[in-house]
C-alpha cells in the first residue's frame, strides 16, 4: 500500500506526477510552512543565476539587453567589469586550471551570433573557439573546473540537407584539456523519447549535472568518465500544465538541484524545487501562490543556485535570497 509522500514516478505520464506530489505536499505541508528566506540582494530583478566560493553572478534587464551583475563575498554589488550589455542565453561560475574564480557565459546578439567566453572577473575575457564542431552550436554555457569543461550540443547532419537534426553529434559532452570530446549518457526515457536538447549544465569537481528538455524534462548527473549516472523526471508540459525549468546547479557532494515553474489551469501557479542526491533518491519543496485573484500570476521563486550547502533563490518582487530548503521526501526509483 502506498504512503503519503511515498510515489513512483511512471515517466512521461503527466498525471502521475501530479498525483505523486500532491500525496507529498499533504505527508509534508507543515515542514513547507516553515521555509525560510534571508535577503542577500534586495530588490534586483535576475533571469540567471550562478554562484560558487561566496561570490553571486546574475543577469538583469529586458531582451535582448541583459547586464551582468555580481555580489562578492563581502557583499559588495557591481557590475561585472568590463561584460557589455547582450543576451546573456547561460552563465556559469568555476574554477580555472590555477584554481581561480571564473565566469563563462553564452553572449549573443539577439538570438543570434552567440559566442562562448570565459571571464575572469577583472576585466579580462578569452573567447571559446575550438568546442563547437561544424554544424554544432552551443546549448549552454562551457562550465568549467580546472582542466574540464562540460557543456551541451546541439548538431546537424554534416552531409545532405542542412538543418537536419543529427542525435548522433548532440548531447552533453566533458572535455578535458586538449583531448577529444566525450560524449556522455542521458537518462534512459530521455533516449527512448529522443530528448537531447541540453538546457543546463553544470560541472563540480568530477560531478557533472545537466537537464534535458522537451515537452518533457529530465534532471541528471554523474561523473565526468560516465559513471553513477542517476536521473528524475522534473517537468512536463501538455495539455493545460505548462512546467519550465528556470535554474540548474550542482552542490557539495555531487547533490543536482533543479527550480520548475508550474501552472495548471484551475491551480494556483507554483515553483518546485528538485534535489537529487548521488544514490538517485529524488526530493522537492512546493513553493504554492496563495489563494486569491493573483495565484496564477507569477511564481514564488525564478531562479535558482546553489554555492555548496547554500541555496539561492530570485523571488520576484524581494530580491536574490538564501533558501531553507524543506523537502517532501519521495520513494527512490
Amino acid at each position: 500500500m502506498r504512503t503519503p509522500g511515498e510515489c513512483r514516478i511512471a515517466p512521461m505520464l503527466k498525471r502521475t506526477l501530479i498525483s505523486c506530489f500532491t500525496l507529498a505536499a499533504l505527508a509534508a505541508a507543515p515542514a513547507a510552512a516553515q521555509a525560510a528566506n534571508t535577503v542577500v540582494v534586495p530588490g534586483v530583478e535576475a533571469n540567471r543565476l550562478t554562484a560558487l566560493d561566496g561570490t553571486l553572478v546574475w543577469s538583469t534587464g529586458k531582451f535582448p539587453n541583459y547586464t551582468l551583475m555580481q555580489r562578492t563575498p563581502d557583499g559588495t554589488v557591481a557590475q561585472v567589469a568590463g561584460a557589455p550589455v547582450g543576451n546573456y542565453r547561460s552563465i556559469d561560475l568555476g574554477h580555472n586550471g590555477n584554481g581561480d574564480l571564473v565566469l563563462t557565459y553564452l553572449r549573443c546578439e539577439g538570438n543570434k551570433n552567440c559566442k562562448a567566453v570565459s571571464d575572469d572577473l577583472q576585466g579580462k575575457r578569452t573567447f571559446y573557439t575550438k568546442l563547437v564542431p561544424r554544424r554544432c552550436e552551443l546549448t549552454s554555457a562551457p562550465s568549467r573546473w580546472n582542466s574540464r569543461v562540460a557543456y551541451g550540443l546541439s548538431c546537424d547532419k554534416l552531409r545532405g540537407e542542412p538543418n537536419v537534426h543529427d542525435r548522433t553529434r548532440t548531447g552533453l559532452f566533458v572535455r578535458k584539456g586538449s583531448a577529444p570530446a566525450k560524449r556522455l549518457n542521458r537518462p534512459k526515457d530521455a533516449r527512448k523519447f529522443g530528448i537531447d536538447h541540453v538546457r543546463y549544465v553544470d560541472l563540480r569537481g568530477t560531478n557533472v549535472g545537466a537537464v534535458v528538455s522537451d515537452i518533457y524534462s529530465y534532471a541528471f548527473s554523474q561523473t565526468v568518465n560516465g559513471s553513477n549516472l542517476r536521473s528524475t523526471f522534473i517537468a512536463g508540459s501538455e495539455g493545460e500544465s505548462d512546467e519550465q525549468v528556470v535554474g540548474a546547479a550542482t552542490g557539495m557532494g555531487g547533490l543536482f538541484w533543479t527550480l520548475v515553474d508550474s501552472s495548471h489551469t484551475g491551480d494556483p501557479n507554483e515553483a518546485r524545487i528538485a534535489r537529487l542526491s548521488r544514490s538517485g533518491c529524488s526530493e522537492f519543496e512546493r513553493l504554492i501562490n496563495p489563494p486569491g485573484p493573483n495565484e496564477a500570476d507569477g511564481f514564488l521563486a525564478e531562479g535558482l543556485t546553489v554555492d555548496g550547502t547554500t541555496l539561492y533563490l530570485f523571488v520576484p518582487g524581494t530580491g536574490i535570497v538564501t533558501h531553507e530548503f524543506k523537502p517532501m521526501r519521495m520513494r527512490c526509483v
